[in-house]
């Protein structure tokens, strides 16, 4: 039996607890069963370390190979007049191998665990073609060439001056530019290119979807200075490189994001056509998603954004006090699956409070008691905006409902569950604590619960 893994580093860099415990298990079960491991990753050595005693073996790509890739995009310079320049041509080659010499990231083999150091030199030369595009005169580009970022050291600076480019182009592409690396970088999933599209074509107070404001695929690669790539085979746009994920993390270059996403998501949401409620068939929800391509991320996903930002926007608490709107959001955010009547999933009850509830968005919720809304309403399964707020461990909301005199006893329809029986099936120590403070009732139980 083999298992691959690939890029072990970057689960390392984003959740090194998970990581350790992700390796943990991988070797148990080696132990257990004939299991050979193949695994790519930097050289890191934490990671090195918990394959202490493997054999190594370093490859590295050739710099034909990296010849070939300049050789291909040569033709990118100074819109093709590079060819009246061959001498210029051979610098090219000639300095774009020397800066990227030195570049590499390990591959792990494990059973006899053996380690491999595998080449990235050719994202430092894609990013120096990139920049090398930029430059209007052979003079540009010989003065760019000798300027040039040297090895992973020079890594850093080379981001940079990408960002400057995106910084030196015309307001309207530079503004995209900026938005496009910042939804890929704070988005919940993977995000494909019509989504993206969509996303960007959205303006605070739109009422519904103007197509005119779409930009073309082509657009969001070339004014992001190389910095995004759009697999053709999966249709996701992505950051061309983990590494550029790590910058964007230590600069904070887009600190507005969370913000953005969410009032982008909540507009759309808010879009005439889902003021009239869910759709009554799966043939006609499916269309739906055809046509509103964002629909389905923002559904499931805008109150998570919301989470990350200070205050509770009107622009939320009026997409929350609408009944139909919530009602087209639920069936999204609750639609799993392709089989029969899958979109007609419930609870079709689900109210503002409910989902401010089941995201844990106190500030909304606050908002939304003040205006009058039941802090106990239940949805069609019975489900109180406290019993969602308990599952889900959200302590601020659970506290907040408390004060405002929430049932602690009522019962879902599904199972016969309390508020403090999701909380202790889940594991939600504080949030227990709480509703036993309270004066939860520890021999309640539900039908399925003991």
């Amino acid at each position: 039996m083999f298992i691959i893994i690939d890029a072990l580093d970057e689960y390392y860099t984003s959740n090194r607890e998970g990581h350790n415990r992700f390796l943990s298990e991988v070797f148990n079960l080696q132990h257990q069963v004939q299991l050979n491991l193949f695994a790519t990753s930097r050289f890191v050595s934490e990671i090195t370390a918990q394959f202490d005693g493997c054999i190594s073996k370093v490859i590295r790509a050739q710099d034909d190979d990296v010849l070939r890739y300049v050789n291909g995009r040569i033709h990118e310079l100074l819109r093709s007049q590079i060819s009246k320049h061959p001498e210029v041509q051979d610098i090219v080659r000639r300095d774009i191998v020397k800066a990227v010499d030195g570049m590499y990231v390990v591959l792990l083999l494990a059973h006899s665990f053996s380690q491999i150091n595998v080449n990235i030199r050719f994202l430092l030369a894609r990013l120096h073609m990139d920049s090398l595009k930029s430059q209007p005169t052979v003079g540009d580009i010989k003065r760019a060439l000798q300027n040039l970022p040297q090895g992973m050291e020079g890594l850093e600076e080379t981001y940079e001056q990408a960002i400057k480019r995106i910084e030196g182009q015309e307001e309207g592409y530079r503004e995209l530019a900026k938005r496009v690396p910042a939804w890929v970088t704070h988005a919940k999933r993977a995000l494909h290119t019509a989504e993206v599209q969509h996303a960007l074509a959205v303006n605070v107070g739109m009422a519904e979807l103007d197509e005119d404001f779409l930009p073309e695929v082509e657009i969001l690669g070339s004014v992001c200075a190389g910095l995004v790539t759009i697999d053709k085979k999966s249709d996701i746009i992505r950051l061309v490189h983990y590494t550029t994920q790590e910058y964007f993390g230590r600069t904070s270059l887009f600190p507005n994001a969370e913000t953005d996403i969410t009032a982008t998501s909540v507009t759309y949401l808010s879009f005439n056509t889902f003021a009239t409620g869910f759709c009554l068939t799966d043939e006609q929800f499916e269309a739906r998603l055809k046509l509103y391509r964002l629909y389905d991320y923002a559904a499931r996903n805008w109150g998570y954004h919301a989470c990350a930002t200070s205050a509770a926007d009107q622009l939320v608490v009026d997409f929350l006090k609408s009944e139909d709107k919530v009602s087209s959001s639920r069936q999204a955010m609750m639609a799993v699956g392709n089989h029969s009547g899958y979109s007609q999933r419930g609870p079709w009850q689900m109210t503002g409070v409910h989902l401010a509830a089941y995201f844990g968005l106190k500030e909304a919720m606050m908002a939304l008691l003040k205006n009058g809304h039941d802090h106990d309403s239940e949805d069609t399964y019975g489900q109180t905006p406290l019993l969602y707020a308990a599952k889900y461990s959200h302590e601020a909301v659970v506290k907040l409902l408390l004060e405002k005199g929430a049932k602690l006893e009522t019962k879902d329809e599904d199972n016969g569950w309390t508020p403090l029986s999701y909380a202790a099936e889940n594991g939600h120590e504080v949030v227990v604590k709480l509703l036993l403070e309270e004066g939860a009732k520890l021999e309640t139980k539900g039908e399925y619960y003991s």
